[in-house]
């Protein structure tokens, strides 16, 4: 397939599809629509160059960071990714190598079509952003997943592995 950039030139860009297993799709950079199908499936993406990664109807779908940055889903702003790139989310794997997450109530939301629950895995050179003031969200660290800090509103949940460090305001 084929799009325009914004400098008016022709682009490639590639569709990765899974099939009806677990599956792992890795996206090799470049402007690729990388989705999981049904099954618990892996999507890895090593750079922010992608069109569009979605877990599938799966229940335990992972997007999985194979290279050091910063992943900003907070929507709509100059240089953020934005969350319409996720659907079908329920797990991302910060992956250690430095990276962190930066989210907004909204984008943790769109994330999961099924459970509204996303889990954050990951080591100490890894965090997680939010801004949750104001919005109901509690924390606990009574978490039902042994290892973890529960945030929760009551609607939506994120759940944080207790090696990654934790930047929310509640």
């Amino acid at each position: 397939m084929y799009f325009i950039d914004a400098s008016g030139r022709s682009r490639r860009w590639e569709v990765l599809i899974g099939a009806q297993n677990d599956d792992t799709i890795v996206g090799g950079g470049g402007a690729a629509r990388l989705n999981g199908g049904a099954g618990s499936d892996v999507i890895a993406i090593g750079s922010l160059d992608f069109r569009r990664a979605v877990g599938g109807s799966g229940n335990g779908d992972i997007l999985r960071l194979d290279s050091s940055f910063n992943l900003d889903l907070t929507a709509n702003r100059s240089g953020k990714i934005g969350n319409s790139r996720f659907s079908g989310i329920e797990v991302i794997d910060l992956n250690g190598l430095g990276n962190s997450l930066t989210l907004s109530a909204r984008d943790l939301q769109h994330l999961s079509d099924s459970t509204n629950t996303v889990k954050v895995l990951g080591s100490n050179s890894n965090a997680v952003n939010a801004d949750f003031s104001d919005l109901g969200f509690t924390r606990s660290s009574n978490s039902p997943v042994v290892g973890f800090t529960t945030y929760n509103n009551g609607i939506i949940m994120l759940v944080v592995n207790n090696n990654v460090t934790q930047n929310i305001l509640l």
